[in-house]
């Protein structure tokens, strides 16, 4: 692909805002119910194009039910964790800590899709494992608290593309695409349902300016390149 250092490059500059996004939300929503509303957000935007593309096979989705199953609550889980890790960390370390996605990306290629790794990918790997040691083990429990939940949500990430790439490369990417973030959305709900209503919150004015544009940038642009 010749244009994919840019595409590359322009990954890491979307994915460097979800921290950003979800630190800015943390003043007006929950960790879990911001996640549930950018997520539905985005699965009715994706919805609304492909269903005037007249693009929707729901046969798909009842074909991978347990596929789609697997990777909502998956996803569902990296992302409430992701959200609640910005109340102990700042957006900068935590998307720091985050790119160890690539180093749990490539174990499971190691270890379950038995791939072969290239040398840069082995030094890659290297270096993200000394930037979890030197940022983890700084002084105070609330910063490390922070980037065990970082951590475990890369960890859920990486499962996550790993199930995708081995059950789900053949499949058409748009309806892929729909009932990923649709299933992520489900279990979100369910997430908030077991929380109860006490950790429930409607959305303010200011924060309904916030989550259309995570939406969008975050989940919609950011995942399609992905």
């Amino acid at each position: 692909m010749k244009n994919a250092p840019l595409v590359i490059a322009i990954l890491l500059l979307l994915d460097s805002f979800h921290f950003v996004f979800a630190r800015l939300l943390r003043t007006y929503l929950p960790p879990v119910p911001a996640a549930l509303f950018v997520l539905g957000l985005a699965t009715l935007e994706t919805a609304v194009f492909l269903t005037w593309k007249r693009q929707i096979q729901f046969s798909i989705l009842r074909q991978h039910l347990p596929f789609f199953a697997a990777v909502g609550l998956l996803v569902a889980g990296a992302t409430s964790l992701s959200f609640a890790s910005v109340r102990y960390v700042d957006a900068g370390t935590a998307s720091m800590l985050a790119q160890t996605t690539t180093l749990f990306v490539l174990a499971f290629g190691i270890f379950w899709l038995r791939e072969r790794l290239h040398r840069n990918e082995l030094l890659g790997a290297g270096v993200a494992l000394i930037g979890i040691f030197a940022i983890s083990f700084q002084p105070g429990a609330v910063l490390r608290l922070g980037s065990l939940l970082v951590l475990a949500s890369s960890f859920l990430y990486a499962l996550h593309a790993a199930v995708v790439k081995r059950f789900g490369q053949e499949m058409d990417f748009a309806n892929f695409f729909l009932f990923r973030v649709g299933s992520t959305a489900f279990f979100l709900l369910l997430f908030v349902l077991i929380q109860g209503t006490e950790n429930w919150q409607w959305p303010s004015g200011t924060a309904w300016l916030i989550l259309p544009l995570m939406a969008t940038v975050d989940v919609i642009f950011s995942r399609v390149l992905y």
